[in-house]
């Protein structure tokens, strides 16, 4: 069902005015800055088109505006997924506390899916020091983390190719011969969703 986003029912708050873009802060808490069109599906029934958005990666919420005022979704729990360019992103509230949390990248539609789990750290201001200039304070990205979602309730991290061909369980002959042949590597998510593109038609 198709709703314009004044008729967006979820729990919503008002972003403070200049929040995450301080001058004086080198860096930046976003996956991009600027907003880009996109669309937010929730509840299993609900989609809003057409909704400048952006991730804050930092703060790990999903912002969007309503003319100038900049706004976050304040119980994402309810959301199905957002599309943001071709880009699209879940949420994962998971009970055990050594799977990821938070906003995460899906690469893959259906199971397994690929997520990219993404992470922005605050650094303050360094003092001059010999020698050495001061430093701003500034937010600096840090790497990504990479999961399996070998299905909604089941998260499994990967640290490497292998443990990911062992942790899909099935036709692990054809998944490594593939992984070697197109030299899959652990760090490129573009080149691990090929590997479960593949293992999808396999199946």
């Amino acid at each position: 069902m198709n709703r314009s986003i004044n008729e967006l029912s979820l729990d919503v708050y008002r972003i403070k005015n200049g929040e995450g873009n301080d001058s004086n802060i080198d860096g930046s808490p976003y996956l991009a800055d600027d907003f880009a069109n996109g669309n937010i599906y929730y509840e299993g029934k609900y989609e809003v088109s057409d909704v400048p958005l952006r991730y804050n990666i930092f703060n790990d919420e999903m912002e969007f505006k309503i003319k100038e005022i900049i706004m976050a979704i304040a119980n994402p729990k309810k959301l199905d997924k957002v599309l943001i360019g071709e880009e699209v992103f879940v949420f994962l509230n998971m009970q055990n506390g050594s799977d990821p949390s938070g906003y995460a990248k899906k690469w893959n539609s259906g199971y397994p899916a690929l997520l990219t789990k993404m992470k922005v750290i605050f650094q303050d201001q360094e003092a001059p020091k010999a020698y050495v200039d001061a430093k701003p304070a500034r937010f600096v990205r840090s790497n990504d983390e990479h999961f399996v979602m070998v299905a909604p309730e089941k998260i499994e991290d990967v640290k490497s190719v292998k443990k990911l061909i062992e942790a899909l369980g099935g036709n692990q002959q054809e998944l490594t011969a593939f992984a070697k042949k197109e030299k899959i590597s652990a760090n490129k998510p573009e080149e691990l969703s090929r590997l479960l593109d593949f293992y999808q038609k396999l199946k």
